[in-house]
């Protein structure tokens, strides 16, 4: 199409009738009003299309935007450090994006309380009672939430705070000497708590961990050699599985269609779409029909490059039109 044309539908594109949000300060008010019909459909589709496997990773990924929105969050940690956060479950194995939630703010008129447990119960009801083993950063770990999900028969591993409710007085911040390799761990019935002193010391929370297992954990020396230092077993699956949104991420915004505007929810529409273009990257990998060989057997594996041009000219088909003088 010309550039006009592109431009005309742009201008005119929406996902939602606006008039059928109740208006601000009411309690049915949705903020992602404009795209919940997409945002319905994706997550919907996400789910019948996949099973995950045992490992499974909660973190947040950030949409960027600093335009004004009233849920824009600044995160200093991130590459990206203004826009909307958009919390996710995804598989630590093949970075399939399982489940998502946009967070937009507090829920109600006073202070919300307990909004990581929240977030992880809503985000793991798809997964209640399947055994899966659910891995996490110190923002969302604390002990009682260990413990829930441990009853709803979902495992969980994760750094954790010192200042969490119910994390053991005698682990505190020096408790270790400062020397590579040192440990120490607690143990109530399957809940872990560990210590252990890599560079600095990195706290612990387990359910599906083995407190009398040791590994070893190679670490690059000053002289350019590796050694390998001891371990609690929970530092080993943590570090193995926890990169699932990161490595998400990454391939989402491989080939990312964001372009420049000021409306969010455009920002969060383009989000979708290459979310569910990656995920569908990751299906095609996964599916042994979708398989290339070569003349030898070898199995070629296709890029997400390769996969986007395919599907650009199926979703466009035999139609061409030419302009018109």
């Amino acid at each position: 199409m010309t550039r006009d044309r592109f431009e005309k539908i742009l201008q005119y594109f929406h996902c939602n009738d606006s008039t059928t949000n109740p208006a601000r300060g009411d309690a049915n008010h949705d903020k992602i009003h404009h795209v919940r019909p997409v945002f319905s459909i994706v997550q919907r589709r996400l789910v019948e299309n996949y099973r995950p496997h045992k490992s499974v990773t909660i973190d947040e990924a950030m949409i960027p935007f600093r335009g004004r929105v009233s849920y824009r969050q600044y995160l200093p940690a991130k590459p990206c450090k203004f826009g909307v956060k958009v919390w996710q479950l995804a598989d630590s194995s093949n970075r399939y994006v399982y489940q998502m939630e946009v967070y937009t703010g507090k829920q109600d008129t006073g202070r919300e309380v307990g909004l990581a447990s929240r977030v992880v119960w809503d985000l793991t009801r798809v997964l209640s009672g399947k055994s899966h083993h659910i891995y996490m950063d110190n923002y969302i770990s604390s002990p009682q939430l260990y413990q829930d999900l441990l009853k709803d028969g979902l495992y969980a591993c994760g750094t954790c705070r010192l200042n969490r409710k119910g994390w053991p007085d005698a682990l505190h911040k020096n408790c270790l000497p400062k020397q590579k390799g040192a440990s120490k761990l607690y143990q109530k019935e399957n809940l872990v708590a560990a210590c252990w002193y890599d560079n600095r010391q990195v706290n612990f929370l387990s359910t599906n961990s083995d407190p009398t297992v040791t590994v070893g954990v190679q670490r690059k020396q000053k002289d350019g050699t590796r050694a390998e230092i001891k371990a609690p077993e929970v530092v080993e699956n943590y570090n193995k599985h926890m990169n699932g949104v990161d490595h998400g991420d990454q391939l989402r915004m491989q080939y990312s269609t964001t372009r420049r505007s000021k409306k969010f929810w455009k920002y969060l529409f383009r989000f979708l779409f290459d979310t569910a273009v990656a995920c569908s990257f990751i299906l095609m990998r996964e599916s042994p029909n979708h398989q290339k060989k070569s003349k030898t057997g070898r199995v070629k594996e296709m890029c997400q490059l390769e996969f986007r041009q395919n599907l650009d000219k199926q979703l466009v088909g035999q139609h061409r039109q030419k302009k018109t003088t």
